[in-house]
C-alpha cells in the first residue's frame, strides 16, 4: 500500500473471504473496508485492535459487522462493551454477530441476552439465541432449545427453515425429520 496525499493505493489485494467468496460484490466501499481491515491485522496486529474498535464508530452496519468478527482474537480494551451495545442495534445481522462474538468469548451477557431473544418473532434472532442456549443453557433450556429449533425447521417459512438449519449446523446437531 502506498499513501499519496489523502489516497491510499493498494495493489495485489482482493476482497475475498476465508471461503474464497467475494465480499461486498458491487460495493467498492465494503470491499475497501474488508481489504484495509485484513491489511491492518496482517501488518500491524498489535495496533489493529484499538484502531479497528475506533473505526467502528460511525461506520455503516455491514462494515461494523465485518470489523466485529475480527476483534475477539485481537482483544482490544473495550471490544466487549462495544459488542454489548450492538446487541440492541436495529440491524439484526450486526446484533447477531455481537451475540455470537460475546458467546464465543465466554461472556455471560450472551446467555442472558439469548434468554430474552429466544421468544423473539424474528427467526434470525430466535435461532441465534436458541443455538446459544442449546449449548450453554441449563439442562432444561438445552432440550427446550433443541425442540424449538426442530419446530422452526419443520415450518413452511423458508426464512425460518434457513435460520434453524444454520443454528443446528452451528451446534453440530444432525437430525432427520419426515418430509
Amino acid at each position: 500500500a502506498v499513501r499519496i496525499g489523502q489516497q491510499v493505493w493498494v495493489a495485489g489485494t482482493t476482497a475475498v473471504d476465508e471461503n474464497g467468496l467475494v465480499v461486498g460484490e458491487n460495493d467498492p466501499e465494503a470491499q475497501a473496508a474488508f481489504m484495509l481491515v485484513d491489511l491492518l491485522i496482517t501488518r500491524a496486529p498489535e495496533q489493529a485492535g484499538p484502531l479497528l474498535l475506533n473505526a467502528m464508530q460511525g461506520a455503516e452496519a455491514k462494515v461494523q459487522d465485518y470489523i466485529l468478527r475480527r476483534l475477539p482474537p485481537l482483544n482490544p480494551e473495550g471490544w466487549r462493551e462495544q459488542a454489548r451495545r450492538l446487541l440492541t442495534h436495529e440491524e439484526q445481522r450486526l446484533s447477531c454477530t455481537a451475540m455470537e462474538m460475546l458467546w464465543q468469548a465466554g461472556d455471560p451477557e450472551a446467555v442472558r441476552q439469548a434468554r430474552v431473544w429466544q421468544k423473539h418473532g424474528n427467526p434470525r434472532l430466535s435461532s441465534v439465541s436458541l443455538a446459544i442456549l442449546k449449548q450453554s443453557g441449563e439442562a432444561s433450556e438445552r432440550e427446550a432449545a433443541r425442540l424449538a429449533l426442530l419446530d422452526m425447521l419443520a415450518q413452511d417459512e423458508p426464512g425460518t427453515n434457513m435460520a434453524a438449519m444454520h443454528a443446528l449446523r452451528t451446534t453440530r446437531d444432525v437430525c432427520m425429520i419426515d418430509a
